[in-house]
This record gives C-alpha cells, sequence and structure tokens, in this order.
C-alpha cells in the first residue's frame, strides 16, 4: 500500500521475515517497513474500534516507531510541505484535530469519510511526521471496516506523478470536493474493481 522509493518486493520480503536484505538498503527504509507492518497489525486486528484521536495517534506512532522521530505527539511547531507554499494550520490543537474526526466520523457513506480521513490528516498536518502514511492507513481503516476494498497510492511512474500532482493542488487550492473525485475514481480500488 505503501511504496518505498527502491526497494522490491523481494527486498520487503527479506526484512519481514528478519532475512539479511540487500545491503544497499538504508536502516530508515527498513524501519519504515517494519513499522508499516506493525501499523497494519493493528488496523487488522483493531477493524471494529471507533475511530478517534487515541487510535489515529496510535497510529502514527507505529509507523514513526525508531529512535530518531517523535512518535505519538500532536505536531507542536510550524511545519512545512514540499512541493507547496501552502503551511498548515498552527498551532494544532487536540480540539481542532477532535472537530475533524467528529466530521469524519458524521460523514454518510464510507468513501467520503475515508477519505476525508485521507485529506484532512495529510492537509492539516497533525503530527510532525508520517502524516500521509498515518492518513493511508486510517482511509484503509475506514474502507475495510465496511467493506469496500482499499485506497493504493499507485506505483506507476506516470500516475504517481499525477496524484502528487493532485495532492500539491488541493494543498495550494484546498478544493476537497475536487480532490476526493479525483481519488474515488482513482485510488479506491473497490470490491467491484
Amino acid at each position: 500500500m505503501y511504496e518505498i522509493p527502491g526497494l522490491t518486493l523481494p527486498d520487503t520480503e527479506k526484512i519481514l521475515n528478519n532475512q539479511n536484505p540487500v545491503e544497499s538498503i538504508s536502516d530508515n527504509k527498513k524501519n519504515v517497513v517494519v513499522n508499516l507492518k506493525h501499523a497494519w497489525s493493528t488496523i487488522f486486528n483493531s477493524l471494529d474500534k471507533n475511530l478517534n484521536l487515541e487510535y489515529i495517534t496510535e497510529i502514527n506512532g507505529l509507523v514513526l516507531a525508531d529512535k530518531y522521530r517523535k512518535a505519538n505527539l500532536i505536531r507542536q511547531g510550524s511545519v512545512r510541505i514540499t512541493g507547496t507554499d501552502y503551511h498548515p494550520p498552527y498551532p494544532i490543537t487536540e480540539e481542532f484535530i477532535n472537530n475533524r474526526i467528529d466530521e469524519i466520523n458524521n460523514t454518510g457513506d464510507a468513501i467520503s469519510a475515508a477519505l476525508n480521513a485521507f485529506c484532512f490528516i495529510c492537509r492539516d498536518q497533525w503530527y510532525d511526521d508520517g502524516n500521509k502514511r498515518t492518513a493511508q492507513l486510517i482511509c484503509n481503516k475506514i474502507l475495510i471496516d465496511n467493506g469496500i476494498g482499499i485506497f493504493m497510492i499507485p506505483t506507476d511512474t506516470y500516475k504517481r506523478r499525477k496524484f502528487i500532482d493532485k495532492l500539491i493542488d488541493y494543498y495550494d487550492f484546498d478544493e476537497i470536493d475536487r480532490f476526493k473525485a479525483y481519488l474515488k475514481r482513482y485510488i479506491v480500488l473497490t470490491q467491484e474493481a
């Protein structure tokens, strides 16, 4: 679900099986793979769990579970996002995030709720790092909970570039409905697809 550039499926399998993978793989990439595995395991073991700040922060903590990251903390400072002049809200508070989570939980249909989760976490930058990975995991939790399918960022170079361009446009112009329409059409893979 989350592509790590330069990492093949066989390399990923070796990392997950604790085998000696290709030496050129950085410790950071290895940590990302292992952390995502733990986060996905938590998602699958808690599918019926309610979506709240504590749960989402736990997922972010798993995504960043290494000694170099501030895991399990709401962002305390201002941040910049590469490729855009957009500046996420600062300060970001628990109240602000809880209002976003209420909006997600009160969205009528599951696909819209899942896409709201992805959009809000990405654009608002709730955490110091790992926001897109956390957003993708939470989006998938909602979709899987409702038997819909999965949210998968494309790995094909052209489609991935188009996704990044659309994401940057969303950051810049905050046209959530337009971005969600794109995501729904090209990124959410339903059981019918």
